[in-house]
């Protein structure tokens, strides 16, 4: 009797041993679970952390890329707008010179055109007056002949005495208006001073 109880009993705690080390290997493979699992989140916050920065630093580079290609792209304009500007003062000043070069030759050819016609407007009075004198002094000279082909007509033709006095009288006179005519126009003296010594002899 003694001998079944001390088995059972030693079954009994052999049971009790068996089942306390069950649940020590239990709770030792449910620490060792918690520990991987505690390890793989650990892991999965590294790794989501990782690529978060990851993540980060690719946006960042991409915007500092973008910021870099808009600086770019603006120093490109600026300078294009810089060289627009450039040619088209340029293109302005080649215009503004080709304007005041105009003016000036037109200016230039005014004066010219203006000098010329200033000559020729003089030459053609001095020639007019030539001619005027030329002509005064032909219609003297004409007059002079008329006057002595008269007085030889008078002459050979012995005429009276009274009518050659009233003849050379008509004849002074004409003289007279005539050279007054001719000083009122301006005829130069030497034209008809050579009339005015001139004496009428009938």
């Amino acid at each position: 009797q003694e001998n079944k109880e001390a088995r059972e009993r030693e079954l009994e705690e052999e049971k009790v041993r068996s089942a306390a080390e069950k649940e020590k290997e239990t709770a030792r493979l449910r620490a060792m679970q918690e520990k991987a699992q505690d390890k793989a989140a650990e892991m999965d916050a590294l790794r989501a952390k990782r690529a978060m920065e990851a993540a980060e630093r690719a946006a960042r580079n991409k915007e500092k890329r973008e910021k870099e290609r808009l600086e770019e792209m603006n120093r490109e304009l600026a300078l294009a707008r810089q060289r627009q500007q450039a040619e088209k003062e340029r293109r302005l000043g080649e215009q503004a010179k080709h304007e005041r070069d105009e003016f000036e030759r037109i200016i230039e050819v005014q004066m010219q055109q203006e000098a010329a016609e200033r000559q020729r407007q003089v030459e053609e009075r001095e020639m007019r007056v030539q001619h005027s004198k030329e002509l005064k002094s032909q219609i003297a000279a004409r007059e002079e002949k008329a006057y002595q082909e008269r007085r030889d007509y008078l002459e050979e033709g012995n005429s009276c005495r009274a009518q050659i006095g009233c003849e050379r009288k008509k004849l002074e006179k004409i003289k007279e208006r005539k050279i007054d005519e001719l000083k009122k126009c301006g005829v130069p003296e030497k034209y008809w001073a050579e009339l005015a010594r001139k004496k009428i002899s009938i």
